[in-house]
């Protein structure tokens, strides 16, 4: 099967650059994309839990979406007192 699909230039440039580092063409990183993204999604209907395999997928998913250049949180900003302000 044939999708043909309209991303912006600044996508395209960044799919590029990500397939580039994975050493396949955008077509086949993005075809691994949407693969892992359905797995993830696709769960049968009598299991309300995700399996071991479902759930590595739909992390492993969540961790390519991660940005490491974001800075992490401070001590303070997940302190207790943040948290919870006033509240006991």
């Amino acid at each position: 099967m044939t999708i043909t699909v309209q991303i912006p230039s600044e996508l395209e440039k960044k799919l590029q650059t990500e397939a580039a580092e994975h050493g396949v063409t955008a077509a086949e990183y993005a075809r691994m994309l949407l693969e892992r993204i359905l797995a993830s999604t696709a769960r049968s209907p009598s299991s309300k839990t995700p399996t071991s395999e479902e759930w590595l997928r739909a992390f492993t998913a969540w961790m390519d979406n991660y940005d490491p250049t974001l800075p992490p949180l401070s001590d303070e900003a997940i302190s207790r007192e943040e948290i919870y302000g006033g509240r006991s």
